[in-house]
């Protein structure tokens, strides 16, 4: 289930591509274009001079915020675009609603349904408030107060009815594609989505000169523990040992289970002597932590930097290496010792 924070903040960039919802976005805006285009023809046929001049206002804005989509294809300062979009539309819809009221009611009903596929629900939600206020008040100036109220309810439905399609619709798609992310087990990300994220962080560093360090959480007798203990048991001993070294790392690093012994970090902007400081934290936390009902937990912990000219690939690599090395040695020591 979704929180009531991400609910609120739910958007198609959450759920679809960018490249996706761009072209969304930008289909929205030239069909809105056209309509209101095909619309002032009839409405300069029948007269209506002072709606055309409201509505030539919108279409140029439109076809300004397509173009500046498809320049700035950044998601950062987007939704102030289409907010302003949006609430120009809504303005020149608003300015005549008191001499064409169910003309320019009917053309209101298209202001939920645009801001929830080119805003988050919640400042779409509050700009749809905004304006369903506005009209209202407009309404009960213009017309009498049984039919005002009968427009109003009649938006209010539309717009509830609007969103809440919307709501079920992207949390939905959200759920599926954490699932697909998602180890059911830990709740860590699955090793299908960390190649790509690996990726897109090694990408960032080379752009930004800031460095990206992976580190490895091997749970050295998982076999161990899986004949020792039911199934019952380590399907709760998993989750909390992932929400625990949740609680030693940023909010911006990522966890993932590559296999079901071996668990890695990818900490962005982490350098080298924070990636050990950590390393060395992680480990003494969690064997000092309690699990019950088993005993200890022993654990190996290694880091790793990228390093210059390095790709993300060629990191991994050498993590799995260290690792195998670390094993291969540890393997020697136990075989020595015995």
């Amino acid at each position: 289930m979704l929180s009531d924070d991400r609910s609120l903040t739910l958007s198609l960039n959450q759920v679809y591509p960018d490249r996706l919802v761009l072209r969304i976005q930008v289909l929205v805006y030239l069909l809105l274009a056209g309509l209101l285009s095909l619309l002032m023809l009839f409405q300069y046929a029948n007269g209506m001079y002072g709606t055309v001049l409201a509505e030539m206002l919108v279409i140029p804005a439109l076809l300004m915020g397509v173009g500046y989509l498809l320049i700035r294809r950044e998601t950062t300062g987007q939704n102030l675009v289409h907010s302003l979009l949006v609430g120009l539309l809504a303005a020149a819809l608003l300015w005549n609603l008191p001499d064409y009221p169910q003309l320019n009611l009917y053309l209101l009903l298209i202001v939920p349904l645009v801001a929830s596929l080119v805003l988050p629900l919640q400042p779409a939600a509050i700009l749809t408030a905004a304006v369903w206020l506005i009209m209202t008040v407009l309404l009960l100036v213009s017309v009498n107060v049984a039919e005002a109220l009968r427009y109003s309810l009649w938006f209010m439905l539309f717009a509830g009815s609007v969103f809440s399609f919307a709501w079920l619709s992207l949390s939905h798609g959200l759920n599926m594609l954490s699932l697909s992310l998602t180890d059911p087990l830990s709740g860590a990300y699955n090793s299908k989505h960390f190649p790509h994220v690996l990726e897109r962080e090694a990408a960032c560093s080379e752009v930004t000169g800031q460095d990206v360090s992976l580190i490895a959480i091997v749970l050295d007798d998982y076999q161990h523990l899986t004949d020792l203990y039911p199934h019952q048991e380590m399907s709760q001993f998993l989750p909390r040992l992932t929400s625990r070294i949740r609680q030693l790392i940023r909010g911006e690093d990522d966890i993932f289970r590559l296999r079901e012994d071996l668990l890695v970090l990818v900490l962005p902007n982490c350098g080298e002597e924070g990636a050990v400081v950590l390393n060395e934290r992680i480990s003494r936390r969690l064997e000092e932590q309690n699990w019950e009902p088993m005993s200890e937990l022993s654990i190996s912990v290694t880091a790793v930097t990228l390093q210059i000219e390095e790709s993300a690939t060629e990191l991994s690599q050498r993590l799995m290496k260290l690792l195998q090395k670390k094993r291969h040695t540890t393997l020697q020591m136990s075989a020595f010792s015995g």
